[in-house]
């Protein structure tokens, strides 16, 4: 055979960079999910605040009521409209700017039914045992925010809080957070700076709700490091949403069953 007839092998591809968003799209898709959330909040609670008024002037002279009020009629519309907003801009972001597979991506994947079971009992443990250093640290004023007050309106908003606290709050913050935004920092950053930089995010955007109060803030930032560390192990986003519906489960049932 000729020198000429001999045909080199194909040299192999690289494999794709699975997060080719990275770190810029991370910090921008965050920011914008943030700011549409404040933006939001803005316009119903303006909104809602005059029609209240209108409707009945007396509630105004009332503070606590007027606000208790306009937060129960914000908070639910808020939620939806962040969710869905921030799931389109990651959604647009990975399959039409980037052009991969949502799913995969994300590393959106079927668990297995251990896995799934061992995320469920770490994110109620890990809620356990933020109740019990809340039982011997309890604060020593009032904390915290808009959901915190939407569960003491009343059985309509606790039962509203618990659909926000256990159904859509894991889903949309674990694809942002865990997902999205780790993801993509981790290509440039590393495993353990992205960890920190995503934790350390997750946690100031929860000082609305958690205050300074330390006992919480351990509780969330714990969290937050355990889902990283479960995101890099075991490579499931799906896990993660399971571990955070166990944790704030957990905490939406004690918080009904105690009245609190």
């Amino acid at each position: 055979m000729s020198e000429s007839e001999v045909v080199a092998p194909p040299e192999p591809r690289p494999a794709p960079d699975p997060a080719p968003w990275g770190i810029r799209g991370a910090v921008l898709v965050t920011g914008l999910s943030f700011a549409i959330q404040v933006v939001v909040a803005l316009i119903l609670g303006g909104f809602a605040a005059a029609i209240i008024t209108f409707m009945d002037p007396g509630l105004i002279r009332d503070e606590e009521e007027f606000r208790d009020l306009v937060v129960l009629v914000t908070v639910i519309p808020m939620a939806l409209l962040y969710t869905i907003f921030t799931l389109a801009i990651i959604h647009v972001s990975v399959t039409r700017i980037c052009g991969r597979p949502f799913a995969e991506s994300l590393k959106l994947r079927i668990p297995t039914r251990a896995g799934l079971a061992g995320s469920l009992v770490l994110g109620a443990a890990m809620a356990a045992g933020f109740v019990a250093l809340a039982g011997l640290f309890p604060p020593q004023e009032e904390i915290g925010g808009p959901l915190a007050r939407l569960a003491e309106t009343g059985l309509a908003g606790h039962l509203a809080w618990i659909l926000l606290a256990v159904v859509m709050a894991p889903t949309v913050e674990e694809i942002l957070f865990r997902g999205y935004a780790y993801l993509g920092v981790r290509q440039k950053l590393g495993p353990v700076r992205a960890g920190i930089a995503v934790s350390v995010v997750f946690l100031l955007l929860h000082l609305g709700e958690t205050g300074f109060y330390i006992p919480a803030l351990a509780g969330i930032g714990g969290m937050a490091v355990i889902l990283i560390l479960l995101m890099e192990r075991s490579g499931n986003l799906t896990y993660c949403i399971a571990c955070h519906l166990a944790y704030n489960g957990t905490l939406s049932m004690l918080s009904f069953i105690a009245g609190e």
